[in-house]
């Protein structure tokens, strides 16, 4: 699938520049975050990892390309109706319009 192919370029790029640094000599300006291999699900990288944080940008454009492409493949349409569950509906944080 087009799609899975993206995400793992992404994460592989990502893995790279982060593997290629010795892990003490950078320090992330983040609440938390993790590097993991797609392969092994072994976590590579990581910190307060199991802290709940907002949706970062990079996700919300992540989403959008996966909508865009739906629409693109005929899966979607702009009319297309999408349902959100009361308890997403319902949580705090950025919704993305909803």
């Amino acid at each position: 699938m087009k799609n899975t192919y993206f995400f793992k370029k992404i994460f592989l790029t990502i893995s790279l520049v982060l593997l290629s640094v010795q892990a003490h000599a950078f320090e992330l300006q983040t609440e938390a975050y993790v590097v993991g291999d797609v392969r092994t699900g072994h976590t590579l990288l990581g910190h307060n990892s199991r802290t709940v944080v907002e949706p970062a940008s990079l996700t919300k454009m992540m989403t959008l390309y996966l909508l865009f492409d739906a629409i693109e493949n005929g899966e979607l349409t702009l009319e297309s109706t999408v349902e959100v569950s009361e308890k997403a509906w319902r949580m705090g944080g950025s919704k993305m319009f909803i």
